[in-house]
């Protein structure tokens, strides 16, 4: 087996892996494999480079189609993440309005809620 062939496969089985998470929306889980999928693509770039023997089209296939989905569900799953941090933006604010306000010592206050910050690492 060429070292095409191995790098193509290795990147095919890394996208179906990913590719899994993302169809569970498990974005700790496709975000673990960010570094894996730098590496094998850059071993695919490099096995190309080398004119290694070329994969079969099954093989080139199965790779085109691992990618394409891994786009889709990439795609969706910023989406979904987009829209959930605009729920949170918009109902936050309104949730803590109504919540009661306590000093350091647990007495009430009337001091307004300070404001909320979101934060979203992709």
């Amino acid at each position: 087996m060429s070292e095409l062939t191995q790098a193509a496969d290795a990147l095919t089985a890394l996208l179906a892996r990913e590719n899994q998470a993302l169809a569970v929306l498990d974005l700790v889980a496709a975000t673990a494999l960010f570094d894996a999928k730098q590496q094998a693509t850059a071993a695919f770039v490099k096995a190309q480079q080398a004119d290694s023997e070329p994969p079969s089209r099954a093989q080139l296939r199965q790779l085109d189609e691992a990618a394409r989905e891994n786009q889709r569900r990439l795609a969706h799953a910023i989406a979904v993440q987009g829209r959930l941090i605009g729920l949170l933006t918009r109902t936050a604010p309104r949730a803590l309005a109504g919540a009661a306000n306590y000093d350091r010592r647990g007495a009430p206050t009337t001091t307004r809620t300070p404001p909320v910050a979101l934060s979203a690492r992709a």
